[in-house]
């Protein structure tokens, strides 16, 4: 068949699906992705490998990465850093922590969980946004708050993205190019970067004198595509490209009418990449299948629920504010779709993976437009499962740790740099983990004599580099305790710091002991004999694991509340 017929039939099917689908309350984005599976996999009229597809897909991804970080607003992140940075990390530590134990019993390799805590990571910045315009409550603190956290999340998801090639080759055992890579693309970024910073500026602004908004739109255009391009060129992920240049033009004076136009372009490629996504798929005729992916989608759109409502809890949100902002913020982003199409190519993610995610993006702004419309009452029913007691310590603990934090900010004291220097400590603790993990596992694969005595040394080298870190994460800590406590007694201010300390370390403490767990497990199926693997694997593992997790996880949390009602004290007495 004609390649354009095809291409008419597909859009038109894709408009007629959408529209059918945004009437029973559900996102367009289903209809193009279900649009792409019918013909492709199913009906078998386009290739997903064809050069238009691929070219129009590509498109899309970087008019995607470049819309996110147009609508970055950096000024903004200077000036909430603090509470931004506080509000991140425990959401990244939450959803690592959640991922690793769900990993594990579901048996997934580390690059796999890394993938999935990726996905995990992010909201829909436009889906959130209308959300909160739709509220009424655009402009409040919290709102701002939320806001800042999207684009944090949109710079972490670039950054996994960025590394996923990387981390792909440290899998293999390759460790040497696996450094490489990174720093490769450390040094490709900053190159850009700094080119594009004095560059772009210039030929923006020299296009605009023409006062043409048509030129001006198609300059933006090439620019973006060009520096995708570059990108790629020089060997880093085409999107990354794409979204300095949108950094880099949020920065500059570009009219609205630019924007919306620019906008209106990037909706036709945007809806190509959806519908190549569908092409991609494999055939939906496994019912195993089918609920694997739906199960691994509910349980990243729960534990984005989960970490960003206890997140902002941590930074001061109460109870009911910080569950009505964890419904609107469980949209799961479209850019989880770019990360899993990439980890897919990768050959680093199943099919239960790359399937779960555009399912997880469809059902969560199904369930976000829905529970909004209303959220008392989820809010109500949640609370019920809340004991009284926990619910008391935490909402004391995070108002006394809001107040006191509003309070330092105020005095100018040097605490976004301490903040932000825990946040990078705690996510070099993940990453050091996460890279250990792998090498560790791909170690396994080798099956020589010397096996057991190479996994001690890995693991020896993860718990030195962390222990390392850890200690320098503790001087920070002692600095971020005497700037919250300025103005105070010295000997609350020291217990404040031993209180933040054991705080801080016991969530490192189980984010390393999940890692570790993830290696642990791959032993225990080593260990089971081929009989039992044959018939009842998975139940067994699933119930040792559980029961490990189970048992590990609840005197680590009960400590951590007991030092949140020790932290709620000082600070009180403060």
């Amino acid at each position: 068949m004609d390649i354009l017929l095809v291409f008419t039939i597909t859009i038109l099917s894709a408009s007629f699906i959408a529209v059918i689908l945004k009437k029973a309350g559900i996102s367009p984005i289903a209809g193009y992705i279900a649009t792409g599976l019918i013909v492709g996999p199913l009906l078998n009229l386009i290739d997903p490998s064809n050069d238009i597809v691929v070219f129009f897909s590509e498109i899309g991804i970087a008019l995607i990465c470049f819309q996110i970080g147009f609508t970055m607003k950096l000024g903004f992140l200077r000036r909430m850093g603090s509470l931004l940075m506080i509000i991140s990390t425990s959401m990244l530590v939450i959803i690592g922590l959640a991922m690793a134990t769900f990993g594990i019993i579901i048996a997934l390799p580390s690059i796999s969980i890394f993938v999935l805590i990726l996905i995990s990571c992010g909201s829909s910045t436009s889906i959130v946004f209308k959300i909160l315009e739709r509220k009424g409550i655009l402009q409040s603190e919290q709102s701002k708050l939320t806001l800042g956290a999207l684009t944090v999340e949109d710079i972490l998801q670039l950054i996994g993205l960025s590394l996923l090639p990387s981390f792909a080759v440290f899998s293999a055992l390759k460790i040497e190019e696996g450094m490489y890579k990174i720093s490769f693309v450390v040094f490709v970024v900053l190159i850009v970067f700094v080119i594009g910073i004095k560059l772009l500026p210039r030929v923006i602004n020299f296009v605009s004198r023409c006062e043409e908004d048509e030129v001006l739109t198609l300059c933006l255009l090439g620019v973006t595509i060009g520096f995708g391009w570059l990108s790629y060129y020089i060997g880093v992920s085409f999107a990354i490209g794409a979204f300095m240049a949108g950094i880099i033009c949020s920065t500059l004076e570009i009219p609205e009418c630019v924007s919306k136009r620019i906008s209106a372009i990037s909706e036709l490629f945007i809806v190509i990449f959806f519908i190549s996504i569908g092409l991609n798929m494999p055939r939906l005729d496994d019912l195993i299948l089918i609920l694997s992916s739906l199960a691994i989608a509910l349980a990243i759109i729960a534990t984005k629920f989960v970490a960003f409502s206890g997140a902002s809890i941590l930074g001061g949100f109460r109870i009911k504010e910080a569950l009505r902002y964890g419904i609107f913020m469980m949209v799961i982003s479209e850019f989880g779709l770019i990360i899993s199409r990439e980890a897919y190519r990768l050959q680093i993610i199943g099919e239960e993976l790359f399937i779960a995610s555009p399912l997880a993006v469809i059902i969560s702004a199904f369930l976000a437009s829905k529970l909004s419309e209303d959220e008392e009452k989820p809010i109500g029913f949640m609370l019920r499962f809340i004991p009284s007691k926990m619910l008391s310590t935490l909402e004391g603990a995070s108002t006394s740790l809001r107040r006191l934090i509003s309070n330092s900010m105020k005095q100018g004291s040097p605490f976004n740099t301490i903040v932000f220097c825990i946040f990078k400590k705690t996510v070099s603790v993940v990453v050091i983990g996460t890279i250990g993990s792998m090498i560790m596992q791909a170690i396994l694969v080798l099956n020589t004599p010397f096996t057991f005595i190479f996994e001690l040394i890995a693991l020896a080298t993860v718990i030195m580099l962390s222990a390392l870190v850890i200690l320098s994460l503790r001087a920070d800590i002692g600095q971020f305790s005497y700037s919250l406590a300025s103005g105070g007694e010295a000997k609350s201010a020291s217990r404040l710091n031993s209180a933040l300390k054991g705080f801080m370390e016991s969530l490192v403490i189980l984010a390393l002991a999940a890692i570790l767990m993830v290696n642990a497990f791959y032993f225990i199926r080593a260990l089971i004999p081929y009989e039992l693997e044959v018939t009842g694997q998975n139940f067994l593992i699933f119930a040792l694991i559980l029961l490990i997790v189970i048992a590990f996880s609840i005197p680590i949390l009960g400590k951590i509340m007991g030092i949140l009602r020790e932290i709620e004290r000082i600070i009180d007495s403060l």
